[in-house]
């Protein structure tokens, strides 16, 4: 995920009442906020996140997470709830791409997301 570093620390610092320096040891506040506002379910239960870093650069955050789906379940079909800083920007819209793993030359399934609360389910091509 690719997020502005500014929005990320302002949705923070309104979170915690704190002041936020995303590149200074905010690794678990990212987190945290990300497992709140991106959902991932399977067609029987949702998927835990996974944290796996960030990079911080003047302008942007990259956040690296993984979720894994259980033996015997399709990708297809899973339900994706991306509220990321919709609560912090009226105007803001996610797009957030799902493919295969092992299948570097397989199409994405894209997904946009602009208003809170909305699922959306994956079919990949």
């Amino acid at each position: 995920m690719v997020m502005s570093a500014d929005d990320m620390e302002a949705v923070l610092r309104r979170d915690t009442g704190k002041q936020v320096e995303i590149d200074r040891g905010a690794d678990q506040l990212v987190f945290g906020y990300i497992a709140k506002t991106l959902e991932l379910r399977s067609q029987q239960a949702p998927l835990k996140l996974q944290w796996v870093g960030m990079e911080v650069s003047v302008q942007k955050v990259t956040a690296y997470l993984e979720a894994k789906v259980p033996d015997g379940t399709s990708v297809d079909g899973m339900r994706i709830r991306n509220d990321l800083l919709l609560d912090l920007l009226n105007d803001q819209v996610n797009i957030l791409s799902v493919k295969r793993s092992g299948k570097p030359n397989a199409k994405a399934s894209e997904h946009l997301f602009n208003s809170r609360g909305t699922w959306q389910t994956v079919k990949l091509p």
